[in-house]
């Protein structure tokens, strides 16, 4: 202090001697200022360095306080009696509100607590828990009512009812320390002017941990961690807002979940997730990929309107109640390989902008893809439909159903193909329904089985169109259908009557080795080009009035032709 003083009173001094140094009595009176001034200097940086300490001291005092504050809280945690907890929990929430630097580790600490092992009252026991195990009533192998201590005398065990009690004080502790976190993890009304009682940028790491009627509707967090937890009772998650990785991988929702109109920035991992009441995402955001394989949804399973802008992965996810995803929106690719659907599957007018798999999936009710839109690939092949399936107006750019079956009624109703179509080797056990489909490119049906009633009418085949071995158990139409390209019917069989009432070949139309058992109409059909017929055989009569052909009718027809008049006795006319 006394250098900074004495440089301060030379320097002010020099400068006034500098300034007027003619008179001495002046210089005199100069030399006193300055000295004056170098004094007050001092002192001003005296009281600033005694401030400087003070703070200091005073700040010293503050971290002890707080620590000390922290550490018996902490302690209290531990303690036996329930009240003690509960003012543990509150003393934490206290030394969080008033220090914003030590939020994240006093949440750290709530989130430890609530990962102890507990069972919650009232629930059935889990055969196995991860973690460490702390049980709460005796040992099966020890059925005595008491046991020795390790100093030789003998305790009683706790009765049932003793344990019940404390499970359920202990779960009151819980629920507050759930509630200090809730509480605090809202902004409130207004996000962009948050309430003071929020604490941003929060993690939480529940893994494992036994919640109960846990409440984050609208609550913002930076990650979350809730991998293998237990939410007993219902959990809420509706508007809550992830901004980095969210997990919830083997949890375990017991009750109802909502996550609707949640917002997931980054990844989110369900994957092996239990629901076993409704589970509701509808209107909910996936920004990042998630995961929902080998999830199981025991009953209705909402997305309507959930976007997924990374990858969806639902491989081996089991939808056991109403699987609702209409309007949802897929932008990259959606996977749903060997998903089960064992109630109704709705994904009407759902849009898969990237791949849309749903390879060997099974479906045992209803499923609806009305305008459904598929941009790229969808691959159902070996797909199984137990019930009716519906796409009609749906869109495909390459649609693969080579392999499936469909047992049921099978509506493609005036659906686009804009790329190749291969139904190869499908089965359609009930009735199969392409009316006013349009295949832009080649579409492929070879060695496909319709047991049922098989309609085609007024279908455009754009492109080349394969029907060779393919068996027509029931009635065939393809009525007023244009075939474009070429057809082939190879080895086609037809055991009911086969309608081709004004249909248009302008390619080479092929029906070498076909079977006809039942009528065969070509009433006003037109084959613009060549039409071959070898080794054709026709049971059941041919009605080609008003057929055209580019040349004469192939001689494998001529000799089957029913004269008109005789049409309605063949059940042709």
């Amino acid at each position: 202090m006394v250098p900074v003083a004495v440089i301060a009173a030379s320097a002010v001094t020099a400068l006034l001697l500098f300034v007027d140094g003619g008179d001495p009595k002046n210089q005199i009176e100069l030399i006193k200022t300055g000295l004056t001034v170098g004094a007050g200097t001092g002192g001003v940086v005296a009281l600033v360095l005694t401030g400087r300490r003070q703070w200091s001291t005073e700040h010293d005092a503050t971290q002890r306080r707080l620590n000390e504050l922290y550490v018996k809280a902490v302690e209290q945690l531990g303690s036996d009696k329930a009240a003690v907890r509960h003012g543990g929990l509150y003393a934490l929430e206290r030394v969080a509100q008033d220090n914003p630097d030590q939020r994240q580790t006093v949440v750290n600490v709530l989130c430890a607590y609530l990962r102890t092992p507990f069972h919650v009252p009232g629930e059935p026991r889990p055969r196995r828990r991860p973690g460490i195990r702390r049980p709460l009533a005796p040992s099966p192998l020890h059925d005595r009512r008491a046991v020795s201590s390790a100093h030789g005398g003998c305790r009683e065990l706790p009765a049932a009812a003793e344990l019940e009690d404390g499970a359920l004080q202990e779960q009151e502790v819980r629920l507050t320390a759930q509630r200090v976190l809730t509480t605090h993890l809202k902004p409130g009304d207004d996000p962009d002017h948050p309430a003071d009682m929020f604490w941003a940028d929060i993690d939480l790491d529940l893994t494992g941990a036994a919640l109960v009627d846990l409440d984050l509707n609208d609550a913002q967090l930076r990650t979350g961690n809730f991998n293998r937890a237990s939410f007993a009772k219902d959990a809420w998650f509706n508007g809550a807002s992830f901004a980095e990785d969210a997990w919830f991988n083997e949890a375990s929702f017991v009750g109802k979940a909502g996550f609707e109109k949640a917002n997931f920035a980054k990844i989110a991992g369900f994957n092996e997730a239990s629901f076993a009441e409704d589970a509701w995402f509808n209107e909910a955001s996936f920004v990042g990929n998630v995961g929902f394989e080998k999830a199981n949804f025991a009953k209705i399973a909402g997305f309507d309107r959930a976007s997924f802008a990374g990858y969806a992965m639902f491989d081996e996810a089991t939808f056991a109640g109403y699987a609702r995803l209409g309007g949802a929106s897929f932008a990259e690719n959606a996977l749903f390989n060997s998903a089960t659907f064992a109630g109704y599957a709705r994904f009407d007018e759902a849009s898969f902008a990237g791949y849309a798999v749903f390879d060997q999936a099974h479906f045992a009710e209803d499923a609806r893809f009305n305008g459904a839109w598929f941009a790229v690939d969808a691959d159902f092949e070996e797909a199984s439909f137990v019930g009716n399936v519906r796409f009609a107006k749906a869109s495909f750019a390459e649609a693969r159903f080579n392999g499936a079956s469909f047992a049921g009624y099978a509506q493609f109703d005036q659906v686009t193909f804009a790329e190749e179509a291969r139904f190869n080797g499908a089965n359609f056990t009930g009735s199969a329904g392409f009316d006013g489909a349009k295949f832009i490119r080649d579409a492929r049906f070879n060695e496909a089985n319709f047991a049922g009633y098989a309609r085609f009418d007024r279908v455009t085949f754009a492109g080349k169109a394969g029907f060779s071995e393919v068996r027509f158990t029931g009635y065939a139409s393809f009525n007023k259908a244009t075939f474009a390209g070429n057809a082939w019917f190879d080895e086609a069989s037809f055991a009911g009557d086969a309608w081709f009432d004004e249909a248009s070949f302008d390619g080479d139309a092929w029906f070498n080795e076909t079977s006809f058992a039942g009528a065969a109409r070509f009433k006003e059909t037109t084959f613009a080009d060549d039409a071959w017929f070898d080794g054709a055989t026709f049971n059941g009569g041919i009605n080609m009035s008003g057929a055209q052909f580019k040349r004469e009718v192939p001689d494998q027809m001529q000799s089957h032709v029913v004269p008109p008049e005789d049409d309605d006795e063949n059940g042709l006319g």
